[in-house]
């Protein structure tokens, strides 16, 4: 503590407490300086903003030299998220549907292919929430693809 706020504080002390001598009051304003501390330490960082994934967002794929595009339709509801998704890849086209959840503009989706297909899809919005980058495990096969979105 800098030495003048340690005066201030034992001045004001010394109105808080008038009975106590000066050993007391530098007891006090040690004691006072510990909580303060403990108390601003203990103060968790502020929270990230919220951010709206809702609507269309255009996404791209890559795994193991083959890549497809896709196109998401998300509908947010607080923290819960559903979408419906079409795509092409090498093989055609496909579609299916999504619902999973975000917190702190971390994303956490279960996909099902009207095929069947299934996995899950971690991501990470960016901080102007025009972005999603992550990636992508197959429920079958355990293969990981990278996934990355924009808003078109």
């Amino acid at each position: 503590m800098h030495r003048a706020a340690a005066l201030v504080l034992l001045g004001a002390l010394a109105i808080a407490f008038p009975g106590c001598n000066k050993r007391e009051r530098a007891d006090k304003a040690g004691a006072t300086a510990s909580v303060a501390a403990v108390s601003a330490s203990a103060t968790p960082p502020p929270a990230e903003p919220a951010v709206d994934v809702s609507g269309k967002w255009e996404c791209s794929w890559t795994v193991a030299g083959a890549s497809g595009t896709e196109t998401w339709n998300m509908f947010q509801d607080g923290a819960s998220l559903r979408a419906t998704f079409t795509g092409r890849d090498p093989g055609g086209g496909y579609s299916g549907s999504m619902t999973g959840t975000i917190e702190n503009r971390k994303i956490e989706l279960f996909y099902k292919y009207t095929e069947g297909i299934q996995g899950t899809i971690s991501a990470k919005v960016s901080a102007n929430g025009k972005a999603i980058d992550g990636d992508e495990t197959r429920a079958d096969s355990k293969v990981v693809s990278h996934y990355g979105c924009n808003r078109p």
